[in-house]
């Protein structure tokens, strides 16, 4: 990570009390599969979290997918509502996956304080890029990164607005490929932003980030649901994803949500 930490030492540094932890992931849709559905469609989710209520999580978190068994190191939504042939939850049977499902989204609810997030397709964003608000040369061309830069600057003022004088931990799911902690500089005047980095971890290191992983992948599933609901193709797990949204609604939104959108620009 740094020559400061090892990952056990950061472990503890999450857990520390009176400190703001805010996890996040990202998901979406490749290409145009659904009739409704914008293409391309990405979103990013962030959660926050007391420090306070940090092991107490973890321990918990653990402990459900210990209680498995199978070799199973991670909850990852997407493969526990559809394992590939390579995954350890493809050998689990439906009803297990499904109340693992429904525990980790009690955890969301117990354990979140706010889930935050946006979203956006590329043709969308192509869009935006036309926009006579943006200087020639300051566009960000993919809107993957696009979307993700937009995201952390509106993260930032949504914690300036609300948790300025706490210490903050910025915790993202590590980048396809990435095996070692990285950490990336995020100085904000502010703002007390714990080493003033964000850290890129590999989730299997942190709960709190498959957590966030679960966020992000019920609000992008939603769509999914909605579009089968139509023709009455609903799943016992499209139920479940609607049943632990609906117990989190009300902590969950946009983080550009009454703002204006700022364009991104690239460095």
């Amino acid at each position: 990570m740094n020559n400061e930490y090892s990952v056990e030492e950061f472990a503890e540094e999450i857990a520390h009390p009176g400190r703001i932890l805010l996890f996040i992931d990202d998901g979406g849709t490749p290409g145009k599969l659904l009739p409704n559905l914008v293409k391309n469609y990405k979103i990013y989710a962030g959660i926050i979290f007391l420090s306070d209520n940090y092991r107490e999580f973890d321990i918990s978190a653990k402990q459900s997918l210990d209680a498995i068994g199978a070799n199973i190191k991670e909850f990852h939504a997407k493969e526990v509502v559809n394992p590939p042939s390579n995954s350890p939850w493809r050998g689990l049977s439906q009803q297990v996956r499904l109340n693992t499902l429904s525990e980790w989204g009690a955890f969301l609810k117990k354990y979140s304080i706010d889930i935050l997030h946006l979203s956006i397709g590329s043709e969308q964003y192509d869009e935006f890029g036309k926009s006579p608000l943006v200087s020639p040369g300051k566009w960000i061309e993919n809107h993957e990164q696009g979307l993700e830069k937009v995201f952390l600057i509106n993260m930032l003022t949504e914690l300036r607005n609300t948790y300025k004088t706490e210490d903050i931990i910025f915790i993202q799911d590590a980048k396809a490929n990435q095996v070692e902690p990285v950490f990336k500089p995020c100085i904000n005047p502010d703002l007390n932003i714990f080493k003033n980095s964000i850290f890129y971890l590999p989730s299997e290191m942190i709960c709190g980030l498959q957590l966030a992983d679960l966020a992000a992948y019920l609000l992008n599933r939603l769509h999914h649901i909605q579009n089968r609901a139509q023709s009455g193709k609903i799943s016992a797990f499209d139920l479940m994803i609607f049943q632990i949204y609906n117990s989190v609604k009300d902590m969950t939104r946009n983080v550009l949500l009454g703002k204006r959108v700022k364009l991104p620009a690239a460095d």
